[in-house]
């Protein structure tokens, strides 16, 4: 099949145990469809064949690796993905057949229901991820949402801004995998290097939605998602760090200290009511 030139692939890579087990597959299966996949690896793996491989000189973060990958891009399109997603003859058959309708009504950036080893959430909002969502998950209300909701077994009433049912618009979208337009990606300057793990996707989201381009979320659409919950201390410093630039980038300082003070505060306290327990949490967030 003759390579498509409306569409590619990048895939960012960087632990060796999902090169095998979804990232070759992957390929593979994308390479059957015409679909030109750019692999970076961040993680000094070895080549793949069937794909233009980027080795990178060490792992310089998710959103560098993608910004490596789009410069190779010479489609209108590309799905970016994450390399410990499983996509399947369906989900990619059901794109092809939508690119012309997200291009009939310029969508900047398509997701789609991303469904996880360890939970049934979508990854979309209804609204802009910040200051108040930042608050209310560091805060006693997830758990006691958690305990007195009847509508959802694992999760709280009030997270259902994860869930739809519906296609719509949408404010922010999962990372793990989703669509963009080449144009709209070059236009706003790619990921930011300066976040080198979490809220990498998050923050290019918001620059894209301020630049006037509409957030799809596909509900048709569905993947599986390994994606795991364990967070070292180290990753959980760097999540923290990242937290903190994302609200002193697009927030006025007040409002971005106060939530920054929030956080430690809950931490804190979270620290000193679990007799240590969640230290790493504190630790990680103080940066001791």
């Amino acid at each position: 099949m003759e390579t498509r030139t409306d569409i590619s692939t990048v895939i960012v890579t960087y632990n060796p145990a999902n090169i095998d087990v979804y990232v070759k597959p992957n390929v593979e299966l994308l390479k059957i469809f015409g679909i030109k996949t750019i692999v970076v690896d961040n993680g000094g793996n070895k080549l793949l064949s069937d794909c233009e491989f980027l080795s990178i000189n060490g792992n310089i973060g998710y959103g560098a690796a993608v910004n490596r990958g789009m410069s190779e891009v010479k489609t209108e399109y590309s799905l970016v993905m994450n390399d410990d997603i499983k996509l399947t003859e369906e989900f990619i058959e059901g794109l092809l057949e939508s690119l012309r309708k997200y291009s009939s009504f310029k969508y900047g950036v398509v997701g789609f229901k991303v469904i996880s080893s360890k939970t049934n959430r979508t990854g979309i909002s209804k609204f802009n991820y910040g200051p108040l969502i930042l608050i209310y998950h560091f805060s006693i209300l997830p758990t006691l949402a958690r305990i007195f909701s009847y509508k959802h077994k694992e999760h709280s009433v009030f997270e259902t801004i994860h869930y739809s049912k519906s296609s719509k618009p949408v404010k922010n979208l999962s990372g793990a995998i989703f669509l963009i337009r080449e144009d709209i990606f070059r236009m706003v300057g790619g990921f930011d290097e300066k976040l080198f793990l979490t809220y990498e996707e998050t923050e290019l989201f918001r620059r894209i939605s301020k630049s006037g381009c509409v957030l799809y979320y596909d509900n048709s659409l569905k993947v599986r998602h390994l994606h795991s919950f364990t967070a070292s201390k180290s990753s959980l410093a760097y999540s923290f760090r990242s937290m903190k630039y994302f609200l002193r980038k697009h927030y006025p300082q007040i409002i971005a200290e106060v939530v920054i003070l929030w956080v430690f505060i809950y931490l804190y306290l979270k620290n000193i009511v679990t007799l240590k327990k969640s230290s790493y949490e504190y630790k990680a967030f103080t940066g001791k």
